[in-house]
């Protein structure tokens, strides 16, 4: 092994697989460990309160830092490198380029366009049960899967294969109904052949109101224009017995009083828990009613907010 043609491959492939192609696999072990450290590391400084940081930012830097360390490590084993030493498995170049490279994005790919698919939020309609700056992922298996749960899946899913239709009150992430390419994520309020209607800023489903119970707490943020601002929580209590909180910023509302909407067949009615800071199934010339087949999946657990730098393990709808 070339000295300098392994320090290349170190740095830029990175020291696992510098030492593997070098045949030192416990060495390749502890830079593999190494690595994985460094990158979660600054989350757990920030998440302890120890330092204010952005952690991806160092998060990104540090095993950088690491690769240059192991170039030259590997330049120096390679220096030493064993000619008369059989080659392990693991060594040759077929096996670097199916473990770090076949492998990986089989498996990447497969766990998110099939398990649980990562996204951020970047906006407020959903607070205050999910917020600015989260990150969550969403079940892709929830609800089967349909043309636009794949990237190119318009070429050979022409409809859904439901396993599982959404209930009441889940929270569903679903391309837009006018450009499916834009995911949206909204509380399910009305099912296939529902009338939904809003009066006063309360919810009527087939003509029932649907309870509000005011919560002991407000909803506190910092607004970039505004300052910081406190909105009123509700518990909001659905048919089937799912309660969850929604904002109420407004007592009269832009859309606090609407027509009432027959949900058509094969299709869902959709509200932000944010109710005055949303744009859901309430603007027909908008996202209007939700077709099943441009559902994609139902939101999961919340892992970080990229705002209060907080890890969590919040379970939506729990």
């Amino acid at each position: 092994r070339k000295p300098w043609m392994t320090a290349i491959l170190a740095l830029v492939l990175g020291p696992v697989v510098g030492m593997l192609y070098l045949n030192q696999g416990r060495k390749a072990v502890f830079y593999l460990m190494a690595t994985l450290f460094l990158y979660g590391l600054p989350f757990a400084i920030v998440h302890a309160g120890l330092m204010d940081f952005d952690p991806v930012a160092v998060a990104g830097t540090l095993p950088l830092i690491l690769n240059i360390i192991g170039a030259a490590h590997c330049f120096v084993q390679a220096q030493n490198f064993k000619k008369e030493v059989p080659l392990r498995w693991y060594a040759r170049w077929h096996s670097i380029v199916f473990l770090f490279y076949l492998l990986p994005l089989f498996v990447a790919v497969g766990f998110r366009w099939v398990i649980y698919e990562p996204f951020h939020i970047p906006a407020g309609s959903m607070s205050p049960n999910i917020n600015i700056g989260d990150y969550l992922f969403a079940q892709k298996y929830a609800y089967g899967y349909g043309p636009y749960s794949f990237p190119l899946g318009t070429l050979f899913l022409k409809g859904s294969t439901p396993e599982k239709e959404p209930e009441r009150g889940d929270i569903i992430l679903f391309g837009h109904p006018q450009a499916p390419e834009i995911v949206y994520i909204k509380r399910v309020i009305g099912l296939p052949g529902d009338t939904v209607q809003m009066r006063n800023g309360k919810v009527f489903i087939n003509g029932t109101e649907m309870p509000q119970e005011k919560a002991n707490d407000d909803f506190r943020f910092i607004d970039p224009a505004e300052g910081e601002k406190t909105i009123p929580v509700y518990f909001e209590t659905l048919p089937n017995g799912r309660t969850y909180k929604v904002l109420d910023e407004h007592a009269e509302g832009v859309l606090d009083n609407t027509e009432m909407y027959r949900v058509p067949d094969g299709h869902y009615f959709v509200l932000g828990d944010n109710r005055d800071n949303t744009v859901d199934s309430r603007l027909l010339n908008d996202v209007g009613f939700v077709p099943r087949q441009n559902i994609t999946a139902r939101a999961g657990v919340i892992l970080w907010n990229g705002q209060t730098r907080k890890f969590s393990y919040k379970r939506i709808g729990e």
